[in-house]
């Protein structure tokens, strides 16, 4: 019975830890988009500004 519990904390725990994972990636790649539209904004300001 202790076996079983062991398990299902493994599994629960990994679960958790590809949620953190799924999550940071979520953010980083919400970040470079952000960063790549800030940039392509400054660019079109600099062609205005010219």
């Amino acid at each position: 019975m202790k076996f079983s519990k062991k398990n299902e904390n493994l599994i629960h725990d990994s679960g958790i830890i590809k949620d953190k994972r799924f999550y940071k990636s979520k953010i980083f790649v919400g970040l470079c988009q952000l960063f790549s539209v800030i940039l392509i904004i400054l660019g079109i300001l600099a062609i205005f500004a010219k």
